[in-house]
């Protein structure tokens, strides 16, 4: 019994790390997220986007828009609607397939103009505002500083199911639901109240999302060697 526990560790160690596997593998973005005219999807720097891209966005066999890459991490990029057809709206699941290439003067150009734009100086205290910066941008600077900022929930999570199973891992998921998100001062320095709004509720919304999914996958993996120790135990009794 005790390999049988060993062997559903592995498979759940499997489990945790083949979504991470696959979105390497990915040769078309999904969109995660929707907000007015900007979009959020699942491929970044690691699958080699970046700023200036354009993609088609896809509902099923239809290509109802098109849709630029303004802001890119390492595995996500925000991107703003160039083209949309009447009657349709980007949605969650739609797909983003590449639709032209600039050359590499363009990318050049680009790139020094993203580097100038999103440096951690340009986060914190903005000397000017670009006429083509509009509100919602600052909701996915929030999201990109959140995500630099935040580690990981994973070892409480853990320890949480650990210790306590499936009772400390619901205990501990109500604690760190109701936990709210700190944002540091400097982020909203110079930011108008439209743009701190906006940033804030970015920044609170990864935060969070992030604080619970690496909550419950520590919770999960500790739960799992719980049930594997009560299993072999059992059995060599």
């Amino acid at each position: 019994m005790r390999f049988i526990s060993i062997i559903l560790i592995f498979c759940h160690l499997l489990l945790l790390y083949q979504p991470t596997y696959a979105i390497q593998q990915q040769t078309e973005m999904q969109i995660t997220f929707v907000k007015q005219d900007s979009l959020i999807a699942n491929q970044g720097s690691n699958h080699g986007i970046s700023v200036g891209m354009l993609y088609d966005i896809r509902q099923g066999d239809i290509i109802i828009g098109t849709a630029e890459v303004m802001v890119v991490k390492a595995s996500m990029c925000g991107l703003k609607l160039r083209e949309i057809k009447r009657g349709y709206i980007p949605k969650i699941g739609d797909t983003l397939s590449l639709s032209e290439r600039i050359s590499g003067e363009q990318q050049s150009i680009l790139e020094e103009m993203r580097d100038a734009e999103f440096t951690p100086e340009k986060l914190t205290k903005r000397e000017s505002k670009s006429e083509y910066h509009s509100s919602s941008d600052y909701y996915f600077e929030g999201q990109a500083a959140a995500d630099d900022d935040y580690g990981s929930a994973f070892g409480g999570g853990f320890l949480a199911g650990l210790l306590g199973g499936l009772i400390g891992w619901g205990i501990g998921y109500a604690i760190v639901s109701s936990q709210g998100a700190d944002i540091p001062p400097h982020y909203l320095t110079d930011l108008e109240n439209n743009e701190r709004l906006q940033f804030s509720s970015g920044y609170k919304e990864k935060i969070k999302s992030k604080r619970k999914s690496t909550f419950n996958a520590g919770a999960l993996t500790g739960t799992l060697i719980v049930v594997a120790v009560v299993i072999a135990a059992n059995s060599s009794q």
